[in-house]
This record gives C-alpha cells, sequence and structure tokens, in this order.
C-alpha cells in the first residue's frame, strides 16, 4: 500500500535490516543456530495458511490489508521486550548494556558466569585498532562493496535472494492456476512450506547450508520444469493432472525450504559489523523478484507453459550457484571484515595471530567468541 516503487523498497530494506531473525541467531549458540532459525520461519507458514481464511471472508483485497493489519498490531510489542543483540553490543564496545543483557539471559536460563568467561569476553585496545572496530567507525551497506571476497558473496546472495523470492512468489500467486480450489490449494501450498521447514530444521546441521540450499532449489527448479512439462500435455488426463499438482506441491516445498535456509546462511555468511545490512540487501533484492515475478505470470496468457519455464530454470541455476558459497556448518559467526575476507578465501575462520608480529592477514579477534558461543543463552 506504499505510493510508489522506491518507497516500498526502502521500507522493505529498512525492515529487514532491523529483522527479528538476526537477533535470534546471534543470541544462539552454534547448536541452537537451525533450530531457532528456523522454527522462525514456521510462523510464517502459519501466517501464510490463516490468509486463506482471511482471504475467504474477506475478499476484496483492501478489507484483506487491513484485517491482516490489525491482526499485526499485538505483535509489535515484542519490539519493547526483545534485548539488543549482546553479540553486536559487545562488537559496538556497549560493554555495559552487552554485560547487562548477558546476565539477564544466563540468570533466565540458569547459567553461572565466572570471572574468566567474562575475562574472554574483553578485547585489547591494540586489537580494537587492528580490526578498525572502535566506536567511532560506522558501517554501512557500502562495506559490503569494498572488498572482493565480501563484494563477490554480496552479489552472489543479492541473487540468490532475488530467485529466492522469485520463484516463491510465483508459486504463490499462481496458486489459482493450479487444479482445485484456490484457497485449498494455497493452505496446502502452507503446509508444505511447514513441512519443509521442519525437514530443514533436522537435517541442516548435517549435510550442512550450501548442500541443503542447492538441493532445495533444485527441487522447486525441476518441480516446476516438470509440472510445465506435464500440464503441457496433459489434456483431459485426470491421472497427469494431480501428477502435475503433486510436482507443484514439491516445487513449493523446494522453494519453502531454500527461503528459510538463505536466511541463516546469509546471516552466517557475513561478519556481525555487517549482518543486519548484508541481510538488508538481500531483502533489497528479494522484493524485486517479488515485484517482477506477477509480470512473469501473466505471460500464460500468450504461452501457458513459458512462466513455469522460467522460475524453474532460474531455480536451478540459482541452486547450482549456490555450490560456489563457502559452507558455514559447524563455525562460530564471524565478527570483523578482516576475519571474513579470509573466511571467503580459505573456507576457514583465521586463527589468533600474535600481535607483536603485526600480522594482518590471519588476525581473529576473540571478541567474546569464547563467551558467545558457549551456549549461555540457551539451556544445552
Amino acid at each position: 500500500m506504499e505510493p510508489n516503487l522506491i518507497v516500498y523498497l526502502v521500507i522493505k530494506y529498512r525492515k529487514y535490516t532491523c529483522m527479528h531473525c538476526i537477533t535470534v541467531m546471534e543470541i544462539c549458540g552454534y547448536k541452537w543456530r537451525a533450530i531457532f532459525g528456523l522454527t522462525y520461519q514456521c510462523f510464517y507458514s502459519i501466517g501464510y495458511m490463516s490468509l486463506s481464511g482471511v482471504a475467504y471472508n474477506w475478499r476484496d483485497w483492501h478489507e484483506t490489508m487491513f484485517v491482516c493489519t490489525i491482526l499485526s498490531l499485538p505483535f509489535l510489542l515484542f519490539a519493547m521486550i526483545i534485548p539488543e543483540s549482546p553479540r553486536w553490543l559487545f562488537t559496538k564496545e556497549k560493554d555495559g548494556p552487552a554485560t547487562k543483557t548477558t546476565l539477564r539471559m544466563a540468570k533466565f536460563n540458569g547459567v553461572r558466569l565466572t570471572e574468566e568467561d567474562w575475562q574472554r569476553a574483553n578485547v585489547t585496545d591494540e586489537k580494537i585498532q587492528l580490526s578498525e572496530n572502535s566506536n567511532e567507525r560506522k558501517y554501512s551497506s557500502i562495506d559490503l562493496f569494498k572488498r572482493p571476497g565480501i563484494r563477490l558473496t554480496t552479489v552472489k546472495i543479492m541473487f540468490n535472494w532475488f530467485v529466492n523470492s522469485f520463484v516463491f512468489y510465483g508459486i504463490s500467486l499462481n496458486a489459482g492456476a493450479l487444479a482445485g480450489d484456490i484457497f485449498v490449494n494455497n493452505t496446502l501450498n502452507g503446509v508444505m512450506g511447514m513441512g519443509s521447514n521442519i525437514f530443514c530444521m533436522l537435517v541442516m546441521d548435517k549435510i550442512g547450508r550450501r548442500l541443503l540450499l542447492t538441493l532445495m532449489l533444485l527441487l522447486a527448479g525441476c518441480g516446476l520444469l516438470a509440472s510445465a512439462i506435464i500440464n503441457e500435455f496433459k489434456g483431459d488426463d485426470q491421472g497427469l493432472e494431480t501428477l502435475g499438482l503433486v510436482f507443484a506441491f514439491a516445487a513449493k516445498c523446494g522453494i519453502s525450504g531454500s527461503f528459510s535456509v538463505i536466511y541463516n546462511f546469509t546471516a552466517e555468511l557475513y561478519p556481525t559489523v555487517v549482518r543486519s545490512n548484508g541481510i538488508g540487501m538481500g531483502s533489497l533484492s528479494a522484493r524485486i523478484g517479488g515485484i517482477v515475478a506477477p509480470f512473469v505470470i501473466s505471460l500464460q496468457d500468450y504461452v501457458s507453459w513459458l512462466p513455469n519455464v522460467i522460475f524453474g530454470s532460474l531455480g536451478v541455476i540459482a541452486g547450482l550457484s549456490a555450490l560456489t558459497f563457502q559452507e558455514t556448518n559447524g563455525d562460530t559467526m564471524m565478527e570483523t571484515l578482516e576475519e571474513a575476507e579470509v573466511f571467503y578465501k580459505t573456507g576457514k575462520l583465521p586463527k589468533a595471530k600474535s600481535l607483536d608480529k603485526g600480522d594482518k592477514s590471519g588476525f581473529n579477534t576473540d571478541l567474546s567468541r569464547d563467551l558467545k558461543d558457549m551456549n549461555i543463552f540457551t539451556k544445552l
């Protein structure tokens, strides 16, 4: 309902630079990142299914938007009680608020912090200067394109987010073209999304983010291509019509899973200092994909099979391109641009080097790394 495209993109970008999913990822220890990150996405599927009931009762889109807005208002209260990410606060040298939040979370989870834990959470002035991570240093989206490693990663992430959103909305907005009732199909799409999220939650730590993202995108792309071929030659055959519907739902399952995985994966691919900017840039690309999708769907009025072929082909391309990302499974979350550059190049987080040698290439600030990844915020 924004007045123009520019305002829409700006609002969406600012929304995702402060998304709660970033906070979820940053306050959880490694063992819990996949579970909490994808549980967060499950609520999207619940909302998606609920929309079928809203749209069924309020058919006019103005009424639908009004009802959805009213139902969403109570959730604004969460913004008042969710604390700032301690990881981000430590990175910004805001030790007071970071300590207060950490103690409150540790107390809530029954974890006792020792003096040694706090000593490991401190960063020396030399390391602050070495990483250029001081209170005066401000990071923005421009930093996503200054260095070669993070620049290439950002371009690939933007493409992947674009395709994820493009295919996701291509399937979702085209539910009316599927055989059967549009409200039932939309609800079933939500069920597929929920099942996909649960599946990804169970296997993400076992097979890794990169492979899972690739498999989900390939499932979406191949499912759409198969559905397009079957629908083109089905004629009056009810069996082929049902088979085409099955492949379409499989594609929905795949794209829902990949869209959920890309949130977690993106958060882990960026260091703390630019993590929100990276997800914001990905979200901006995703909104462009969502805007373009309806225009591609309209092509079915001229060539019935063309939209699904376009969506499916891009899904396959994005799936293969996802193999070029570095795998983050098993790694702690990065803090600085320096260690991110080393990670993009080698696939491994750099180890701390002696500051006396002045070697910056392998610098890895231990900026509360041990403290933040010891699961003090969530019970084991």
